[in-house]
């Protein structure tokens, strides 16, 4: 908008201008009169070239002419025709030195010290006025404004050496001029102060030249990007003030003032120009320079508009990545309205899907999906228009040729400038192979679970017969000593086959979520100390020291009694299991608020930080070999963990490192219904 109204200006020939030249008047020789391509007078509302103010006749009483730089007149005023007694009619054309009673050489002298000078420059002149010559004391100043060295007209105000020698028509109306003059000093000044206002608040920066090439001003805007202020810019070659370059190539970009001085149109800058400032930060910019020109069509300076365009820049860059990462992602990319109508498709989804972009694009995205998920992507657009995002949505698509597709899809709002949500993007990823594997692996795990309830059935069935022969043969030796010790051995390993069996059992269904409690209330000591009285003796034999801090009164729990007994067995046989001859284990319980605590430390052989999570998945063990540690199937803490999170409790493992020992913790709730006693 702004270079428009700047190629208006330059066209329509109606620049405004300013200079510090000044033209002194009859009776105000004590005031600077601005000179200008264009003047206002006193009220007048219309903008009028020096040409039509000098025809006018109450606008300039004083003698004046606009003379070229060869001396030929192109405009008298009334008053300079008056005094040499001529029509001012047939002055116009003619050189002035046929006029003058000096040689013609100083006349031209003359014209040419005031074309290069930037002040009025004084002078005398005679002329011939029929048989008499009269001397005229003459002030000129280059013409058009700002222009010297190189101005190519001058503008002449002339008045009697001897004043008292004027015409009484013009000396009566000496009091009027002044007053003209007053009027058009202040417009002028009203004029430079609007326009210079006017110039400093545009958004962008501005800088103009004269004909040369040469700065004559620079706004705000400008000053600021360049790093140029205006005093220092002043007269100097916009190439100095104004370099750019090829933000690629980096070589010199040609300055578009020169254009415009070299072919006299309006131009603008090539695309990734950047202009250099004065602390040699590069700036981007985009531009337009149009030409500057008389009334007559003479080109004496130029108008450069620029303004920075990095966040544009950063901008378009952005976009283009985004585009390209787009474009050459695996993944498919669709864009849709919030009525659900595709409005992009990228290459991944051409690979996906099938269709080509021309077949697809406009058409509801519903072309994609089964009938019967229809209300799936409802859901889904409704949630967007509430500016939710949907994550890791696993769903089914079709593709052209009608295969059912299984994809991950995150689909997120699309918001315009003003915040508003107008569409959606769709990001799919193919997870057919995925889940294939997925329910593989379930299948397979599936099995191994059917296996292993299997194996502990089967495995149940001898233990039976041998416990009740062990059992015998313990009670028949009893009178013979030398049957103590093996029969200790036989139950022991007994104890511990049955404990395997029941672990084998027990987390194929757990996993399977087959596991039935029957709850009441159960004393949570009396359980710790049956728990006493059943393991000492593999304590004992371990040469340990198991320590029971209970407190005397009951504290209840609400869970299946045998399986809390099961938890505790399980963690107080893996204590013993990895703590060394001569160690201890510590079981305390405790109330804490509306919870009770049950800590079981040993002083073993520890666990590793980043083992202490780990330990209670199935299967997984702590490889302690190497401590002569003895080896299980790695279950008994899993089926402890998924059993006490069945009774709403929680258990986690502690440990300060190897060799430092273990702490198992387990949280439950205090019973609070009536006593169960």
């Amino acid at each position: 908008m702004i270079k428009t109204a700047f190629k208006a200006v330059a066209e329509q020939r109606i620049v405004g201008w300013w200079c510090s030249r000044s033209v002194a008047c009859a009776g105000t020789t004590d005031k600077a009169i601005p000179v200008a391509e264009y003047l206002v007078g006193g009220d007048r509302d219309a903008l009028m070239p020096i040409r039509e103010l000098l025809r006018a006749t109450d606008f300039f009483l004083d003698p004046m002419v606009l003379v070229s730089g060869d001396g030929t007149i192109e405009a008298p005023n009334q008053s300079f025709a008056e005094q040499l007694e001529l029509p001012a009619e047939s002055l116009p054309g003619r050189r002035l030195d046929t006029l003058a009673a000096a040689s013609a050489a100083a006349i031209q002298e003359y014209l040419r010290a005031c074309t290069e000078s930037v002040r009025a420059v004084e002078g005398s002149l005679l002329l011939r006025r029929r048989a008499e010559t009269i001397a005229l004391q003459a002030r000129g100043v280059a013409y058009p404004p700002n222009t010297a060295p190189n101005a190519s007209h001058v503008l002449l105000q002339l008045m009697t050496q001897n004043k008292g020698r004027l015409s009484r028509s013009l000396a009566s109306r000496t009091p009027r001029s002044s007053e003209n003059w007053s009027e058009i000093e202040q417009s002028l000044r009203r004029q430079s102060q609007i326009l210079e206002v006017t110039l400093a608040s545009i958004g962008d920066a501005v800088l103009v030249t004269d004909a040369q090439g040469r700065i004559t001003f620079a706004n705000s805007v400008a000053t600021r990007l360049t790093g140029w202020p205006l005093e220092h810019a002043k007269g100097r070659l916009l190439t100095e003030i104004f370099p750019i370059v090829n933000e690629h190539t980096r070589q010199p970009v040609e300055n578009p003032v020169a254009k415009v001085l070299k072919t006299g149109a309006i131009v603008g800058l090539a695309n990734h120009t950047i202009l250099i400032s004065r602390s040699g930060r590069d700036i981007p910019i985009d531009d337009s320079a149009a030409p500057i020109r008389l009334p007559d069509g003479t080109l004496f300076g130029v108008v450069l508009i620029f303004r920075d365009i990095t966040e544009q820049r950063q901008a378009e860059h952005a976009r283009a990545w985004l585009a390209a990462i787009v474009e050459s992602s695996d993944d498919a990319i669709v864009s849709k309205t919030l009525e659900g109508q595709i409005t992009s498709w990228n290459p991944g989804a051409v690979r996906l899907f099938g269709y080509a972009p021309q077949e697809i694009i406009g058409k509801p995205i519903t072309a994609i999906i089964p009938t019967e998920l229809y209300a799936e992507e409802a859901d889904v657009l409704a949630r967007l228009r509430r500016g939710e995002r949907v994550d890791h949505f696993e769903t089914v698509r079709l593709a052209k040729d009608g295969r059912r597709i299984e994809v991950s899809l995150t689909v997120s709002p699309i918001k315009n400038e003003q915040g508003e949500i107008i569409g959606a993007s769709k990001i799919a990823r193919e997870i057919t192979e995925r889940k294939r594997a997925e329910r593989a692996l379930l299948e397979a795990d599936r099995r191994k679970d059917e296996f292993l309830a299997t194996l502990a059935h089967e495995l149940r069935h001898p233990l039976a017969p041998i416990y009740n022969s062990v059992q015998l043969l313990c009670r028949v030796g009893h009178d013979r000593p030398e049957l103590k010790t093996p029969c200790d051995i036989l139950e022991r390993q007994l104890q511990q086959l049955t404990r395997l069996v029941d672990d084998l059992a027990d987390v194929s269904r757990v996993r399977a979520g087959r596991i039935d409690l029957k709850n009441e209330p159960v004393d949570l000591g009396r359980l710790l100390r049956s728990l006493d009285s059943s393991m000492r003796p593999a304590f004992d034999a371990s040469r340990q020291q198991l320590i029971l801090t209970l407190r005397e009164e009951p504290i209840y729990v609400y869970g299946d009694s045998s399986r809390l007994l099961q938890v505790f067995s399980n963690i107080l046989h893996n204590a013993n299991k990895y703590t060394p001859g001569g160690g201890q284990i510590v079981v305390n319980c405790e109330c804490t608020g509306r919870e009770v605590v049950v800590r079981i430390r040993d002083t073993g052989i520890g666990i590793p930080t980043d083992m202490l999570d780990a330990v209670f998945e199935a299967w997984v063990q702590v490889d302690r070999s190497d401590r002569g540690a003895q080896r299980g199937l790695g279950l008994g803490l899993s089926v402890a963990k998924r059993l006490i999170e069945l009774h709403g409790g929680q258990i986690e493992a502690r440990s300060a490192g190897e060799g430092k020992g273990s702490e198992f913790a387990i949280r439950m709730a205090i019973y609070e219904g009536p006593d169960p006693r």
